[in-house]
């Protein structure tokens, strides 16, 4: 056999490693090379995706406020044009209705694909799904309300006053 720096394993007799120590740190370097480029390429990933999920999400919020603005402006001109001049609370109603529609689905969905056994998990379930439904109330009302607010400053301060 070869020896020296040209032999592809050590030969047992003029080295100090045995035959089974040399595998087993060959295995376990191999091993812990596989590992790490692994959780390398892992690790790149998840944080490229990171940033690809905020982004997104970004996108959603800027056309939840976008939707939101326009169709409580469009229903304050419409009530403005019948000449009834209490759009304050209409506009909160009007883009804040969705939450709504939320907590509806909530328990839909509670009924048809959950299996939830128990009055306090049900109890848990639903109290979250309230204040959830609550906070995008809070969110698209004042987004509605403001952008209605804007709208009526500006239309009527464009009229001049002779």
């Amino acid at each position: 056999m070869l020896t020296g720096a040209h032999s592809s394993r050590p030969d047992t007799h003029s080295s100090l490693v045995t035959r089974h120590e040399y595998y087993s740190l060959r295995t376990t370097h191999n091993s812990q090379l596989t590992t790490r480029n692994s959780l390398l390429t892992t690790h790149h990933f998840n944080i490229r995706s990171v940033y690809y999920i905020f982004g997104f999400l970004f996108l959603v919020m800027a056309i939840l406020v976008a939707t939101c603005a326009e169709t409580t402006i469009l229903m304050c001109y419409f009530q403005l044009c019948n000449e009834d001049y209490r759009w304050w609370w209409r506009s909160l109603l009007s883009s804040g209705s969705c939450a709504g529609y939320i907590f509806l689905y909530s328990i839909w969905y509670f009924m048809t694909e959950l299996d939830i056994n128990g009055l306090v998990p049900a109890m848990l379930y639903f109290g979250y799904m309230l204040i959830i439904s609550i906070s995008f109330f809070l969110l698209t009302a004042s987004v509605g309300f403001f952008s209605c607010f804007w709208f009526v400053d500006k239309i009527y301060g464009s009229i001049k006053v002779d």
